[in-house]
């Protein structure tokens, strides 16, 4: 209406509902220690908008509450987000949030040796620990504590390991060996009385070849396995093979 008295009546109009978007703050509240569990947990928190909210997790769970904060537990690794709608409609998307694991606790084997000689306590096995956290624990089967362990007998044996977090890991077994006993055979052939015409030959077996066979110092006509022209009497014989095991007669 004007000073004169004059009206104007308007067509409709119509005010539109704004969808704002809603604040939303996502934060991981657990993480995963140990490779392969389901221990993670994120929580969100709605700013602003209006209860009751509708909360529409990346997993496929759904949930409505009259409070501004859910919680998302038992989370493999992975990325998560969701999506909140409030109770005029307006809706908030939260950043993706990332829960990481560990990598696979596991082992490199750097070196297994054997024991040297047919019952030595001279074997070796050492090893490398990959993924879990560390520091590390090491618990062998056989008592020792350390990666590397020596001093070993041919026997079996395991090592269960486990990191700053308690996550655990149990090796396959490692086999140590001893080569094959190291033996000589000894045929004599006896001398008549003040004569020099005795023999004795050796066939070694077992151990690793080539063999030194160390005759005895009175003993002056031999080849590598058999010696000659021997007078009556008690001989030394050393047999030695590739690797320094030796088997002596005396």
């Amino acid at each position: 209406t004007d000073d004169l008295g004059c009206k104007y009546v308007s067509d409709d109009i119509t005010i539109d509902l704004l969808n704002i978007p809603l604040n939303v703050d996502q934060r991981q509240l657990d993480s995963i220690k140990c490779h392969g569990n389901r221990t993670g947990s994120i929580e969100v928190n709605i700013i602003d908008g209006e209860a009751p909210y509708r909360f529409n997790w990346t997993t496929g769970l759904e949930n409505e509450k009259s409070v501004n904060h859910d919680t998302l537990s038992s989370l493999a690794a992975g990325t998560y987000r969701v999506t909140i709608t409030d109770n005029k409609g307006c809706v908030g998307v939260s950043k993706p949030v990332s829960i990481q694991q560990p990598d696979r606790l596991s082992h490199l084997l750097l070196n297994r040796e054997d024991p040297t000689c047919y019952g030595d306590a001279d074997g070796r096995i050492g090893i490398y620990i990959t993924g879990g956290t560390y520091p590390y624990n090491y618990s062998w089967s056989n008592g020792m504590t350390t990666a590397l362990i020596d001093s070993l007998k041919a026997g079996q044996y395991i090592l269960n390991i486990t990191d700053s977090f308690n996550c655990s890991y149990t090796t396959p077994v490692f086999t140590l060996t001893d080569p094959e006993l190291l033996e000589m055979n000894i045929q004599v052939t006896g001398t008549p009385a003040n004569r020099s015409e005795g023999q004795i030959r050796i066939t070694p077996k077992g151990g690793k070849t080539p063999y030194d066979v160390i005759w005895d110092q009175r003993i002056q006509d031999f080849s590598q396995f058999e010696a000659f022209k021997l007078e009556a009497g008690t001989y030394r014989i050393i047999l030695e093979d590739s690797v320094s095991c030796s088997l002596d007669t005396m």
